[in-house]
C-alpha cells in the first residue's frame, strides 16, 4: 500500500470476467459502484462456495469489503475459467484474455492469474479501487 496521500502505482493489469446481469435479462445480481475511496480486500482460504467450483479446489479467494449492506458484502475475487463460475463475483485472467468458456481444470489461465494475485497482494488487507463500469 502506498504511503497515505502518495501516488498509486500500477503493478500489474488483468482482464476480468464478471456476470452481474441476470440471465433472464431482467435485473442485476450485484455490482460495486465506482467511488473515489477504495473498497478493501482480504485473503480467505477454504471458502466453502469457492471450493465447490471444482473438485480439489482449495477455496482460496479474496473477499471485497466496504460494499453496501446486503449482496455487495458477498462479492469475492476468485478463479473463474468460464463465465458460469461468477454470479456477482470477479474472476481474473491474463490481460486481453476475453474468453468466457475456458477449461475448468487446475492451472487454467484464470487459476494462474489468481496465483499471481496471491503473490502480489499476499494476506494483508489491501485497497481495491473500482474506477468505472
Amino acid at each position: 500500500m502506498p504511503p497515505r496521500g502518495g501516488a498509486i502505482d500500477q503493478v500489474k493489469r488483468f482482464t476480468t470476467v464478471e456476470r452481474f446481469k441476470a440471465d433472464s435479462g431482467k435485473g442485476f445480481y450485484v455490482q460495486l459502484h465506482p467511488q473515489p475511496n477504495p473498497y478493501f480486500i482480504t485473503f480467505e482460504s477454504g471458502n466453502s462456495a469457492v471450493k465447490k467450483l471444482r473438485t480439489g479446489h482449495d477455496g482460496r479467494c479474496f473477499r471485497v469489503h466496504g460494499g453496501k449492506p446486503g449482496p455487495e458484502q458477498g462479492i469475492l475475487i476468485h478463479e473463474a475459467p468460464h463465465v458460469g463460475w461468477v454470479i456477482g463475483c470477479i474472476g481474473p485472467r491474463p490481460l486481453h484474455d476475453f474468453s468466457t468458456d475456458g477449461q475448468n481444470v487446475p492451472g487454467n489461465p484464470s487459476a494462474k492469474a489468481m496465483e499471481e494475485l496471491f503473490r502480489l497482494v499476499g494476506r494483508e488487507r489491501s485497497p481495491f479501487f473500482v474506477l468505472d463500469w
